[in-house]
C-alpha cells in the first residue's frame, strides 16, 4: 500500500481538480486492473467490485462489496486518521452504483458529479436514474492526466522497475541459449523477476514482463510458439517491462543469438539516432510531435520506413500511459515517465525497436536504465 501521506496528496489533486471544474464529487469504480481506481486508492484490489467517492470538501468513501473471505455484515471502518475518509463493507452486487453511494451523494447534495467512463456508460445510466437532477461529467482524460506527473514515492517503484529490468538483462545470456525453447526462457526471465521484487505474473501487462518476439513474422514469436527451438541466427527483441507495486518501467533490447549480421546492425545505429534525434525535444517547452518528427526525420534520411510515428508512451500504473507521437500529442512536463522506443521496418525485419525508460526532468530526459546500450549478442 502507498503512504498515507500520498494518498492525501492525490485526494487533495482530485479536490483541486474538482474545484477548478466547477464539480461536487468524483466517482471511480472498477477493478484490480482499473488504474484510476488503483490510483485513487492505492490498492490492488482482487475479487472485490468497488466504488471511492470524493466530495470536493475532501469527504471520502470507500465501497468494497463482497471481498473474498470476509463475513458480512461488518461495520464501517475510518480510512485514514483524523480524515473523513470511510470503508464500507457490502454483499458483492453486479449493479453500478449502490444504494449506499446514491445516499452518500444525496447527504453531500451533490449537483454535478464526475464519473470514469464514459457519459453514456452504465455508471452515468444508474446515476442519472437515481439522482435525475445530477448533471454527470466523464472525467476518463482528466483522470488520466493526473497520473502524468509521478511523486517521489512513485517514481520509487518506477526506479525499482528499472534495476530489475537491468538485472535481467545483465543475465539474459544465462536465459537465453541456442537450444532452449522459447517459452523455458520466457518462464526463467519471469520468475527471476519475480524473485528481484516484481509483482506476480498475473498482475501485469498480458505478453510483457518479458517479451519475446522475432524480427520477422515467420520466426518465433513468444505469444503463441513457447514450444519453438532457439536456434543460431535468431534474432528478436527481449521487453523487460516489470512491474513494481503497479508501476511500470520498459526496457526493449534487440538479441542475436551469434553474430550480429550487417543488415541488423545498421537497423540498430539508425534507431540509436533517430531515438537521439527525438530525445532532444524531449523537455518542458517541447511535446511529443516535434519528438516524433525529428525521429521520423532522421528515419526518413537514413532511408527506412517507421512502423507508426510514434516515440513511444508514458509509463505509470498502465504500460500506455498513453502513446505519443504525431497523432497523440501531449506537451512535456517534469516527472512524466516515458519509454523512448523509435520502431522501424526494412527487408531484414518487419519490426525493430531498441528503448530504455526515460524521466522527464527541468533539464531534459534523464535515462534511468543503466544497461548498456547495445545489440545484445549470446
Amino acid at each position: 500500500m502507498i503512504s498515507p501521506t500520498e494518498l492525501t496528496r492525490r485526494w487533495s489533486k482530485l479536490r483541486d481538480m474538482l474545484a477548478t471544474a466547477d464539480l461536487d464529487a468524483v466517482i471511480v469504480t472498477g477493478g484490480s486492473g482499473t488504474a484510476e481506481l488503483i490510483h485513487a486508492t492505492g490498492y490492488q484490489y482482487r475479487g472485490a467490485n468497488v466504488v471511492f467517492l470524493l466530495t470536493r470538501d475532501g469527504d471520502v468513501r470507500l465501497i468494497l462489496r463482497g471481498p473474498f473471505a470476509l463475513t458480512l455484515p461488518r461495520p464501517a471502518e475510518q480510512w485514514l486518521p483524523d480524515t473523513p475518509s470511510e470503508i464500507l463493507y457490502e454483499d458483492m452486487s453486479a449493479a453500478p452504483l449502490p444504494d449506499s453511494a446514491v445516499d452518500w451523494l444525496k447527504a453531500h447534495g451533490v449537483t454535478r458529479v464526475a464519473v470514469n467512463g464514459p457519459s453514456d456508460g452504465a455508471l452515468s445510466q444508474a446515476l442519472t436514474a437515481a439522482l435525475p437532477h445530477v448533471g454527470v461529467v466523464s472525467w476518463d482524460a482528466e483522470l488520466l492526466a493526473s497520473r502524468f506527473g509521478k511523486s517521489d514515492e512513485e517514481l520509487d517503484f518506477v526506479h525499482r522497475s528499472v534495476a530489475i529490468a537491468d538485472e535481467i538483462f545483465a543475465r539474459a545470456d544465462e536465459l537465453i541459449q541456442p537450444g532452449r525453447s522459447v517459452g523455458k526462457a520466457v518462464g526463467d526471465v519471469h520468475r527471476l523477476a519475480i524473485e528481484l521484487g516484481a509483482d506476480p505474473a498475473r498482475a501485469t501487462y498480458q505478453g510483457s514482463l518479458n517479451l519475446i518476439f522475432d524480427h520477422n513474422q515467420s520466426g518465433v514469436n513468444g505469444y503463441v510458439e513457447e514450444e519453438r527451438i532457439l536456434q543460431p541466427g535468431d534474432t528478436f527483441t527481449l521487453e523487460l517491462t516489470p512491474r513494481v507495486h503497479g508501476y511500470f518501467s520498459q526496457l526493449t533490447v534487440p538479441v542475436s543469438i551469434g553474430p550480429v549480421s550487417p543488415e541488423m546492425q545498421r537497423l540498430f545505429d539508425v534507431t540509436e539516432r533517430a531515438r537521439q534525434a527525438g530525445l532532444a525535444e524531449v523537455r518542458p517547452g517541447s511535446d511529443s510531435a516535434r519528438s516524433a518528427q525529428a525521429m521520423l526525420d532522421v528515419i526518413a534520411a537514413e532511408g527506412f520506413e517507421p512502423l507508426n510515428t510514434d516515440i513511444g508512451h508514458l509509463l505509470g500504473l498502465e504500460l500506455t500511459e498513453p502513446r505519443l507521437g504525431l497523432k497523440n500529442v501531449l506537451e512535456f512536463e517534469p516527472g512524466m515517465v516515458l519509454v523512448f522506443h523509435p520502431m522501424i521496418r526494412s527487408n531484414a525485419a518487419s519490426l525493430f525497436m531498441r528503448g530504455d525508460t526515460y524521466l522527464i526532468t527541468d533539464d531534459g530526459p534523464q535515462r534511468l536504465n543503466s544497461s548498456p546500450v547495445e545489440f545484445l549478442e549470446v
